[in-house]
């Protein structure tokens, strides 16, 4: 029966993705997912606003400043190397609710550390943690949602990930102020969202899509009775070709691998900037000569928070390609006349802080929406793996050479570099990258 028909008729046969109404369900993994990506967020801004009073209190070199800064990155690429295929063959819901245990221990015990290694250590195991969330989050979500829904759902999760961020540096300065421990109690309050999420995911069920694409149909088949007892939901017969069988041979094939290529590119090209930015905001902010760290600091959170939510709001407005195009050579013109050093006065800078706060947020959103559409079901999580660990491992080597870079070239210079960086990686986009917006995820792939 068509989709039409579904929309009509209450008890009509009709695919997961075409339910005509919203269940509890879809509410529950919503709030789980979100509150994940709070959490990540969190652990990501908490260390860039603690980073300076840390490094103080444990006597870091400046090569352990970039360590600690890029730890979590470094444990993303190798976490994400091992959850995307375990994603796809143990399913998602394990791979989610470990990870948030994990970092809400890994939370509480960056607080006791008593020198800067330990705190590496620890943040690289968070990264470990929380490659299941950028792996398996997205790919539970979209297999969940609804058509109509999916793309604000998607792009939302970018904006509480801009929640969470924020919230980390307004914690951190806080707490910071005048309380030389207070940046061990900014870490571990990081361990409060991530517990929560835990035992709220602990309710949800496995994917009823993952379940039918490893031909366990009858178990997806019962998950949706029991929650969609309304509802007659169909799965859609899946022609399986060899490669599928075996996923290195998939993601090695010239279509998967082109795509995985094209998704390195976007994560690479937005996360570099993004975290150049965010977890060294304080020294550019002296550097660029705003001497209030701390008003730079509430406006670009703010900032941070009004782009995912306008991201979330354009990806489904505008295709897909030209929203991935436009971003990159927007910020990559806002650095660009940062790095000019034409523009001096401290609120015109601050300006052009904040358009880049904004368009490097708004554009994150594509990682949770378009990547997840550019590869079928079977393979989705490890191919998704694959590009968040290809450039989370260069990013890292980018992130951690910045304190070095910013001493030895100019922070000026920096910002040229990320801002030519940003204009390639538009041009690859705009040669290479397929439209999604009109596809199905319903095991299929953007052509």
């Amino acid at each position: 029966m068509d989709e039409v028909s579904c929309d009509r008729v209450s008890g009509a046969a009709c695919e997961l993705a075409d339910l005509p109404t919203t269940g509890r369900l879809h509410y529950l993994a919503a709030i789980s997912v979100f509150g994940g990506v709070i959490s990540d967020g969190y652990a990501f801004g908490s260390i860039g606003a603690v980073l300076p009073t840390a490094a103080s209190s444990l006597g870091s070199s400046l090569w352990d400043v970039g360590a600690i800064g890029s730890g979590t990155l470094f444990g993303l690429f190798s976490g994400s190397l091992v959850v995307g295929t375990a994603a796809d063959r143990f399913g998602r819901k394990p791979l989610l609710c470990l990870g948030m245990a994990l970092t809400a221990i890994l939370s509480l015990l960056q607080g006791v550390v008593t020198s800067d290694f330990q705190l590496v250590v620890l943040r690289f195991l968070m990264g470990v943690t929380l490659a299941s969330d950028y792996v398996a989050g997205p790919c539970y979500q979209s297999e969940l949602a609804r058509n109509s829904q999916r793309g604000y759902l998607l792009g939302t999760m970018m904006l509480f990930w801009g929640i969470g961020f924020a919230f980390a540096y307004q914690a951190g300065f806080f707490l910071c102020n005048g309380h030389p421990n207070g940046w061990r109690w900014c870490l571990m309050l990081g361990a409060l969202p991530s517990s929560l999420t835990c035992a709220l995911r602990l309710w949800l069920p496995e994917s009823p899509v993952w379940l039918h694409s490893r031909s366990r149909t009858e178990e997806a088949i019962r998950v949706t009775k029991r929650h969609f007892p309304q509802h007659d939901v169909i799965f859609p017969a899946i022609e399986r070709r060899e490669e599928e069988v075996h996923s290195w041979r998939a993601l090695l094939s010239r279509n998967i691998s082109g795509k995985i290529l094209i998704a390195i590119t976007i994560i690479l090209g937005q996360i570099v900037p993004y975290f150049m930015v965010g977890i060294f905001l304080l020294r550019i902010l002296s550097e660029i000569g705003i001497k209030s760290p701390y008003l730079g600091g509430v406006i670009y959170t703010l900032f941070v928070i009004l782009g995912s939510a306008l991201g979330a709001v354009l990806m489904e407005r505008m295709p897909r390609r030209t929203f991935i195009i436009f971003t990159f050579f927007l910020c990559g013109i806002d650095l660009f006349l940062m790095g000019s050093g034409q523009i001096t006065a401290p609120v015109m800078l601050l300006a052009l802080f904040s358009i880049f706060a904004t368009g490097i947020s708004a554009a994150s959103c594509v990682q949770y929406v378009y990547l997840p559409e550019l590869f079928p079901v079977f393979i989705r999580a490890s191919a998704l793996g694959t590009a968040q660990s290809t450039s989370r491992i260069f990013a890292s080597l980018i992130t951690f050479s910045i304190p070095y870079l910013t001493q030895t070239i100019g922070i000026d210079r920096v910002l040229y570099l990320t801002a030519a960086w940003l204009a390639i990686g538009g041009i690859i986009c705009w040669r290479y990258a397929p439209e999604t917006r009109m596809g199905m995820l319903r095991g299929k792939q953007a052509g």
